[in-house]
């Protein structure tokens, strides 16, 4: 506004007529020295503006950088924790497979036995013997099941055969009319 007053006052100690188109000039390069000036503060507040936007969105790049590495490490540990659970169950399955065979493996011998001291019987010389024709569903005189028909269908439950399977296969290779009483002693009764 000063400098107004000054165009104003250089203007009144000129003449009427020669002054009016020195103070116009005089005028218009003061108009054009505020508009540079604007001009120069705009583009200054632009580039402040910019440099600060980028800053900020550096700012947030960081922040998601450091967000996804902590979810990465989060995600690696609880997958390391279930592989080492996995593992864990692993073993400990082996280890009960194993002892659920060496079972297996004594119950087998156990038969094998009690075949060889039955009337009549011999021990078979491999694993699919064949039963005696003429009483394939006997036990051992005492109402139990045969033992090698028994130990048939532990092997094949541990097999993982189904009971319909083993039941085949008891009627199949043993004669055996109603395997059901076997399988249910081996698997549990049917759930229905």
């Amino acid at each position: 506004m000063g400098e107004l007053s000054e165009i104003g006052t250089k203007a009144a100690s000129r003449g009427p007529g020669e002054g009016l188109g020195q103070t116009a000039i005089d005028l218009a390069g003061r108009i054009d020295d505020i508009l540079k000036l604007a001009e120069r503060t705009a583009a200054e507040v632009q580039q402040e503006a910019e440099a600060s936007a980028e800053r900020y969105l550096a700012e947030r790049r960081a922040e998601a950088d450091r967000e996804i590495e902590n979810r990465a490490g989060e995600a690696d540990r609880a997958l390391a924790a279930s592989a080492i659970a996995i593992a864990e169950l692993s073993t400990s399955l082996r280890a009960q497979a194993e002892r659920v065979v060496e079972e297996l493996t004594k119950l087998e011998h156990a038969a094998l036995a009690e075949l060889a001291r039955l009337p009549g019987e011999t021990a078979p010389s491999s694993k699919r013997a064949q039963p005696a024709a003429s009483a394939p569903d006997a036990g051992a005189g005492d109402g139990s099941p045969p033992a090698e028909p028994v130990l048939r269908a532990a092997q094949m439950a541990i097999q993982g055969h189904s009971r319909e399977e083993i039941e085949r296969t008891l009627r199949a290779d043993f004669g055996i009319s109603s395997p059901e009483e076997i399988v249910g002693e081996i698997l549990g009764a049917r759930v229905t």
